[in-house]
């Protein structure tokens, strides 16, 4: 009688074929996370300086709205009379009309200050001797480097200078 032995034993090829899945696996996905990351971070820098951009854009239009409804305006300093007075540096969000005393940011209008930017402080205003200016500081360098792509966008005269991006909207 012939009798079929049952073999015993370790199955090593299985083993071999489940174990190179599972590293490619894990290869696989790091190199996506790996490689998409620097994009998602790409992405986020390029809204960072259309939004820096599009608030230096705003900003601009509701000063000019401002001047042009009261051109008769007078804020007391003796400079640009029609603007906004400041002549140290003054919250955008707090500027008010020289020609009715109100602020230039209509709600009735839907006209509403620009939110901070994370990484920036605050858009500032001057209206001196040095002329019609808006101002924001970075936080840090990295965030500087993203005011000076701003800049490239901006039509007015402007710089960064000491993690500071100064606009100059009109000469003394």
């Amino acid at each position: 009688m012939n009798k079929i032995r049952s073999q015993s034993g370790f199955a090593f090829l299985p083993l071999v074929i489940g174990s190179a899945l599972l590293l490619s696996s894990i290869v696989a996905y790091t190199v996506y996370r790996s490689g998409r990351a620097p994009v998602i971070q790409i992405a986020n820098d390029t809204a960072t300086v259309n939004r820096i951009y599009s608030e230096y854009s705003l900003i601009r239009s509701v000063l000019i709205a401002c001047s042009s409804a009261f051109p008769a305006g007078d804020n007391g300093t003796g400079f640009k009379p029609s603007y906004p007075a400041a002549t140290t540096a003054a919250a955008v969000s707090g500027l008010t009309c020289p020609g009715n005393a109100t602020s230039i940011w209509d709600s009735s209008n839907l006209m509403y200050a620009p939110r901070v930017v994370t990484g920036y402080t605050a858009w500032t205003y001057t209206n001196n001797a040095s002329g019609l200016q808006i101002m924001t500081t970075a936080a840090d360098a990295t965030k500087a480097a993203l005011l000076t792509r701003a800049v490239s966008k901006i039509e007015a005269p402007s710089s960064v200078s000491s993690l500071t991006l100064t606009i100059t909207l009109a000469g003394p």
